[in-house]
């Protein structure tokens, strides 16, 4: 049984869509293929459902004073440092504000102490060189706690994509977890 229950105004959490509303998404906007029949949609639909007849889109959001629904992020890039939850976009709009910075992904990368830590995969425009020293001062200056501050800066030509063109993020914390790991190893 659906039941509903009210959310705290700004409160940011999971998105979740019923999938009553996903199937009137579904004829209203016709997002997935029309020739899908109702039977094969349900089928698909609960492959990706809780047993409550929700989908969990892992969409992070808030609602505004309106009732406006913001999307502010994804649930797998949350980097959780000391048990703190860290917005890896909320870090990437700051980087993006410098000059010198074409792109930035953030992303999680193992830390021995705090369980995850920040680190920035950074492409620069042409002719730009901005140390990390800069960047992380530029992340600081704008307000930010010292705990978003990247603990690592890795320059690149280029960020991994989808065919859609979305950043990998899987790659990149896979490409740092594998760079400390080599890092870590005793020199012969």
């Amino acid at each position: 049984m659906l039941t509903r229950r009210p959310v705290r105004l700004a409160a940011i959490s999971v998105l979740c869509v019923s999938l009553l509303a996903l199937s009137g998404l579904r004829a209203a906007t016709d997002t997935l293929p029309s020739q899908l029949t109702d039977q094969e949609f349900w089928k698909l639909s609960s492959e990706f459902s809780e047993p409550d007849g929700f989908f969990r889109s892992g969409d992070i959001g808030l609602l505004t004073p309106l009732g406006a629904l913001v999307i502010t992020g994804r649930k797998k890039d949350l980097i959780i440092r000391g048990g703190e939850n860290i917005s890896a976009k909320e870090i990437e709009d700051v980087l993006h504000l410098h000059p010198g910075v074409r792109e930035a992904a953030v992303v999680a990368m193992p830390h021995a102490r705090l369980g995850e830590g920040v680190c920035a995969f950074i492409v620069l425009c042409d002719g730009e060189a901005p140390e990390a020293r800069t960047l992380s001062g530029q992340v600081l200056a704008s307000g930010l706690a010292r705990q978003k501050c990247p603990e690592r800066f890795e320059f690149v030509a280029d960020l991994p994509r989808t065919a859609s063109g979305k950043v990998r993020k899987d790659v990149l914390r896979e490409e740092i977890r594998q760079r400390l790991a080599t890092e870590a190893e005793p020199a012969s």
